[in-house]
């Protein structure tokens, strides 16, 4: 696996030019393309970001930065993992006709999705200066916790591409479990809504790490010992499997 991983960074033209061919044939005939995504993206933040600050009765100015971020990481996550599912079906004229690895069709869904997250990105840009988010040293943290959720992206991705290549109905399961996982991860709601007792379910459940290192730099939060160590593990553990 080494060795395809290596050939598929080597073989980034294919890729990369796979990923803008996804993204146009997507948009294709539309009159804004791919900026629907964000105009789409700023609907759901403010709309459900001030109904759910009252809900928690959580003032604006914090709740609403802190939403933007939860869903603007959680659609990149949760994309990249259930499109894992069905990857190889879709890269299957690729696959039978041309000799490359198929880390390549993986890196092509990453590649697809951080394209949509860079037109995700600029909707956090007003919610930030209207909220009055303060910008420090803490931000250039983003671009190290991004290449460790793509490498774990990597990681997981291939490992569930697969399974469901052997196992379709996994493609399902996934789906199920991304609901779940939705409203078990700290996403729309604060980690100080939990109960004190229950804070240590957190630390069982991986989206909290994933997310974290999407949020935290964006919202001047300093990582905890505990994230760090969440992520490093998971990190061994995706390599660990990705690399046997």
């Amino acid at each position: 696996m080494t060795t395809n991983f290596l050939t598929a960074l080597h073989s980034w033209r294919v890729w990369y030019f796979l990923s803008l061919q996804d993204i146009l044939l997507r948009y294709r005939g539309s009159v804004l393309g791919p900026f629907w995504i964000t105009i789409s993206t700023t609907i759901t933040v403010f709309s459900m970001g001030y109904l759910y600050g009252i809900l928690f009765g959580i003032n604006r100015a914090a709740y609403l930065p802190y939403f933007t971020t939860g869903i603007i990481g959680w659609t990149f996550i949760s994309s990249i993992i259930n499109e894992s599912t069905k990857i190889f079906l879709e890269s299957k004229p690729y696959l039978e006709n041309i000799r490359l690895p198929a880390t390549v069709y993986i890196f092509r869904l990453i590649f697809r999705n951080l394209i949509i997250l860079i037109h995700n990105l600029p909707v956090y840009i007003p919610v930030a200066v209207i909220n009055n988010i303060k910008i420090d040293t803490t931000l250039f943290l983003f671009i190290p916790g991004l290449f460790f959720l793509c490498l774990n992206g990597v990681f997981y991705a291939t490992l569930i591409a697969f399974i469901s290549a052997k196992f379709p109905d996994i493609g399902s399961i996934v789906v199920s479990l991304l609901q779940i996982f939705f409203f078990l991860t700290p996403i729309m709601w604060p980690p100080s809504a939990l109960p004190s007792k229950f804070h240590f379910f957190l630390h069982f459940n991986p989206f909290y790490y994933f997310i974290s290192l999407f949020r935290n730099p964006l919202l001047g939060i300093p990582f905890d010992m505990s994230q760090v160590v969440g992520t490093l593990v998971l990190t061994l553990i995706g390599a660990l499997l990705f690399f046997s």
